[in-house]
């Protein structure tokens, strides 16, 4: 499926909207495995910002963790031009 890794980072996104913030946190990191296979870096962005906030909310994340998937995001962001997520991902740096 070619979109697969965009359909799974908009999953994760739809259910840590809807408050399953452990599934949305599962289905980010697939997605992020995902896009790496296929080199889709749009997805990828989406999941490690959709990641980053999962963890941010849980407060069990540690500090790194969440550094790392917005640092990884903002990379992707440059890479890509995906402007669409740069609000998104200034919100939550």
């Amino acid at each position: 499926l070619e979109i697969e890794a965009r359909l799974l980072a908009y999953r994760a996104d739809a259910l840590d909207c809807g408050g399953h913030r452990l599934r949305a946190a599962e289905v980010a990191r697939e997605a992020i495995a995902v896009a790496r296979r296929r080199t889709d870096r749009v997805a990828e962005l989406h999941g490690h910002i959709v990641a980053a906030h999962t963890m941010a909310a849980g407060d069990e994340a540690p500090e790194l963790r969440i550094a790392e998937h917005l640092q990884a995001a903002k990379v992707l962001l440059d890479t890509t031009a995906a402007g669409i997520f740069a609000s998104r991902l200034l919100g939550r740096a």
